[in-house]
C-alpha cells in the first residue's frame, strides 16, 4: 500500500508543481502552439524569416508537425542552467517524426513556439523512438511554460 501511495504522489507531484510554477494567480496556463518546419539560411516562395541569436533563417510554410503529435511534454534542467522540452510522441507522432528524420538528414528541422522561433538544429540521424527535445535559448520559466501549456491543450481536447 506504502508503494502505492508512493507512485500515485510523484506521479500527481510533478504536473502540479509545473502548474503551481505557471499560474501564480492559480487559473490554468495558457495553451501554446508548437511547430516543427523545415528552415533555410536563404529564403524562397512563401518561406517565412524568423530571427535567431542574431541570424534570419526562412522556414517552410509547411507544418511538418505540431503539439497534436505529443502526448506528454515536461521541462528538464541540463548541465547548468539550460533548460529545453522533453516530449513524449504519440504513436503517429512518433511513426511522422522517424519518417521526416530518416527521410530528411543533414536538413534543418525549425521549432517554432507561439511565432518564436526557439532553434533550427541540424538532423543528424533520425529520431525514431518517440522523444524529442524541443532546445534552444530559454530558460526555466519558458520550459516550465511551454510543457504546461503543451499539456493544457491536451486537457482541454480531451474533454
Amino acid at each position: 500500500m506504502k508503494r502505492l501511495f508512493l507512485t500515485l504522489t510523484l506521479v500527481l507531484a510533478l504536473p502540479l508543481a509545473t502548474l503551481a510554477a505557471l499560474a501564480p494567480d492559480g487559473g490554468p496556463p495558457a495553451q501554446v502552439h508548437v511547430e516543427f518546419r523545415f528552415a533555410h539560411a536563404e529564403s524562397g516562395p512563401d518561406r517565412e524569416a524568423f530571427q535567431l541569436d542574431g541570424a534570419t533563417w526562412h522556414l517552410d510554410p509547411e507544418i511538418l508537425l505540431d503539439e497534436s503529435a505529443f502526448a506528454l511534454a515536461s521541462a528538464r534542467r541540463g548541465r547548468g542552467d539550460v533548460w529545453h522540452v522533453e516530449v513524449i510522441l504519440t504513436e503517429d507522432g512518433a511513426r511522422l517524426l522517424g519518417e521526416i528524420t530518416t527521410g530528411n538528414l543533414e536538413r534543418r528541422l525549425g521549432m517554432v513556439v507561439d511565432g518564436k522561433l526557439l532553434s533550427a538544429p541540424i538532423i543528424r540521424a533520425p529520431i525514431t523512438q518517440g522523444r524529442a527535445l524541443i532546445s534552444g535559448n530559454i530558460g526555466e520559466y519558458e520550459a516550465r511554460r511551454i510543457a504546461a501549456g503543451v499539456m493544457a491543450r491536451h486537457a482541454v481536447q480531451s474533454d
